[in-house]
C-alpha cells in the first residue's frame, strides 16, 4: 500500500514538473536567442557606423567627421568608448 502510494505521489511531481519545465525551456530559449540576435545586430550597427565615419574621414586612420579619433587596432576600451560615444550623439551633416 505505501509502495503504491509513494509511487503515485512520484508520478505525479515527475508529471507536473514535465508539464512545467518543458514549456519554460521553450520560452528561454526564444528569449535567449532573441537578446543573441539583438547583441549582434546592435554590433554590426556600430560597426557599420565606425566603418562609415572612417571612410568618410578618408580611410582606415585619421580623424572621423566631429573631431573623433578612429580607435587604434586591438584597442578594446578606446573601441568601447568611441561606440558610446557615437551612440549618444550622431556625427554631424553637412
Amino acid at each position: 500500500m505505501t509502495r503504491r502510494l509513494l509511487l503515485s505521489y512520484l508520478s505525479l511531481a515527475v508529471l507536473v514538473l514535465l508539464c512545467l519545465e518543458i514549456p519554460l525551456g521553450f520560452v528561454y530559449s526564444r528569449g535567449e536567442r532573441e537578446r543573441v540576435v539583438n547583441a549582434a545586430a546592435d554590433e554590426a550597427e556600430s560597426v557599420s557606423a565606425y566603418a562609415a565615419l572612417s571612410l568618410a574621414a578618408g580611410g582606415p586612420s585619421g580623424t572621423c567627421p566631429g573631431g573623433w579619433r578612429t580607435a587604434p587596432h586591438g584597442s578594446a576600451a578606446s573601441w568601447s568608448s568611441w561606440t558610446t560615444r557615437a551612440r549618444r550623439s550622431p556625427p554631424p551633416t553637412r
